[in-house]
């Protein structure tokens, strides 16, 4: 009979600790437990958790610069945008309070923060959705950059962006969760200030 393995830390714990070590090749080969998530439930891999192909980051292009709604959390990202996605599922929709998140991903290594770091929290969903982080400043709750599930890329929440990441939005993705209620932009009236 296979014999059944001890629990290991909370999911919350290993994730807090392997975003805090991410870059640490040392801390890797120590503790590889730190870098598995729980598996989604998902039958089918989300787009945004498949590994993305990179030769890494483009060091001569100028750094994009990202903050929080408060400007407590900042950060600089290197590098050329691996992709541009609207996330059409349950839990983006619901991390993000939008119809869709729209985030970008960027190679390992490309995010720095350059304050408050100490500012960032962390949820894991444990129940719809388990493993499923969401990052964000605990001073005023804006979604931060995150480190995907597999650790390969940053997701980036483009409404964090403070300069144009030079990329546009390539595609829906998880389109069979989409709100009914979602219609696109070039569909509905546009005002350049809020409606009287």
């Amino acid at each position: 009979m296979r014999q059944r393995q001890p629990p290991g830390p909370p999911i919350e714990l290993i994730y807090r600790q392997s975003l805090k070590r991410s870059h640490s090749n040392a801390y890797r080969s120590r503790h590889p437990e730190a870098f598995g998530f729980a598996k989604h439930r998902r039958t089918h891999p989300h787009p945004m958790s498949t590994k993305l192909e990179s030769t890494g980051p483009n060091t001569e292009a100028a750094p994009i610069t990202g903050s929080c709604l408060c400007g407590k959390v900042a950060f600089e990202v290197k590098g050329v945008p691996l992709k541009f996605l609207y996330c059409h599922c349950r839990s983006c929709q619901k991390s993000s309070g939008s119809i869709h998140a729209a985030n970008l991903a960027f190679p390992e290594g490309s995010v720095t923060w350059t304050q408050g770091e100490d500012l960032i929290e962390m949820f894991v969903d444990t129940n719809e959705n388990p493993g499923f982080p969401r990052c964000f400043c605990k001073n005023c709750g804006s979604p931060v950059p995150k480190l995907s599930r597999n650790r390969q890329f940053w997701v980036v929440p483009s409404g964090t962006l403070d300069s144009d990441p030079g990329m546009r939005p390539q595609a829906n993705i998880c389109w069979a969760e989409h709100a009914p209620w979602f219609a696109p932009a070039d569909q509905i009236a546009k005002h350049d200030g809020p409606l009287a």
